[in-house]
């Protein structure tokens, strides 16, 4: 077997929670897959939102820092599976995907023979591997990429500050329709929107680790008002501020 392939550890654990929940802002130093068994996950990495349902699978590479927001009814329910392989840089090509619509049954086999038959769960895991990473695409930064990429960094870096296309262009040598036009068809989304992924991505993070009210977070994380903060909030994790900090906590 390739070395670069060979796993150092692993371990599947299933875990459960009621109605709505927040996770992340843990930057994971190992790869990680998530397996949704039941009810749904809004994940916000970087500038993008992704979703997943019953029968995706998330990959969590090395390295990711991202935010979560998850919705069951009555419960959310997912395999997570932690790994390593011996090569620290293995694979370090493929960052954050899902695949939607994963078969289930290999997952199955690794949970109920974890701890019980390493052969058959290894060779599971194994074989979930090698279909996992033929079918996730691999990151490769092409010249458009490049392009754009100041001003996906400044973003990023000035998400609570007011941010024009003009600058953006700006940064990247470029006109704005070029700016536009490259940012949506590299991104999937458009810069504002990649800007408010950014702003609720953090104030997830407020809402989660602070007992700031929610106009002092509409402030902290640069939007105009609490109630355009609101509007922005409930549209990207189908709930409001208040009742995300409510359900986290309970």
């Amino acid at each position: 077997m390739d070395s670069e392939k060979i796993v150092s550890r692993f371990s599947i654990g299933k875990l459960s929670f009621k109605n709505r929940h927040i996770t992340g802002n843990t930057k994971f130093s190992n790869p990680c897959i998530g397996y949704v068994l039941k009810g749904n996950g809004l994940f916000l990495y970087k500038g993008n939102a992704y979703k997943a349902s019953a029968g995706d699978l998330v990959y969590i590479a090395s390295g990711t820092r991202y935010y979560s927001v998850w919705t069951g009814n009555p419960e959310v329910e997912f395999y997570s599976l932690n790994f390593s392989f011996s090569r620290l840089q293995s694979m370090s090509e493929y960052k954050f995907q899902l695949l939607k619509n994963y078969p289930p049954s290999l997952f199955h086999d690794m949970y109920n023979t974890y701890e019980k038959d390493d052969f058959l769960c290894m060779s599971a895991f194994y074989k979930v591997l090698d279909d996992m990473y033929k079918k996730l695409i691999p990151t490769t930064k092409n010249s458009a990429m490049k392009n754009i990429e100041p001003a996906l960094e400044y973003i990023e870096k000035h998400s609570n500050e007011e941010i024009s296309i003009q600058q953006l262009a700006d940064i990247c040598c470029c006109s704005e329709s070029t700016l536009f036009k490259s940012f949506q068809n590299i991104t999937g989304v458009s810069p504002i929107k990649y800007k408010h992924n950014i702003m609720i991505q953090t104030a997830l993070r407020l809402l989660s680790d602070t007992d700031l009210s929610i106009e002092e977070i509409s402030r902290e994380t640069g939007f105009s008002s609490s109630n355009y903060f609101r509007k922005i909030f409930t549209g990207i994790t189908g709930t409001t501020p208040k009742t995300l900090r409510k359900n986290h906590s309970s």
